[in-house]
């Protein structure tokens, strides 16, 4: 389902050791309406419509009111810098973030 409708094909690589990332993000893109979800980006559409100015973001879509947001799964070994410029870069970008932790 990731590779079907989040990633687009061979832009997923599948990876077993982030399987609860995986399962995470694909929960955040179901709980969303049928119109939240037909304006959903992938990592990689974002990055290519911003022309690399936003890299690593796990994905983003419209909601209902017209503001956009980020989303963002976070696993146990992800470094708090990293965390901490990923929601620098979204602030700039996005009106909202949805963060999700998983084990």
């Amino acid at each position: 389902y990731t590779r079907k409708h989040l990633t687009y094909g061979s832009l997923y690589r599948w990876n077993r050791l982030q399987l609860n990332h995986d399962i995470e993000l694909n929960k955040v893109y179901q709980k969303l309406s049928f119109e939240e979800q037909r304006s959903w980006q992938n990592e990689s559409q974002i990055r290519l419509f911003s022309k690399g100015a936003i890299k690593g973001i796990d994905g983003a879509y419209t909601r209902k009111d017209g503001k956009t947001v980020a989303v963002e799964i976070v696993t146990p070994n992800y470094p708090a810098s990293k965390l901490a410029a990923k929601i620098k870069t979204i602030k700039e970008h996005y009106d909202d973030i949805e963060v999700r932790v998983v084990q």
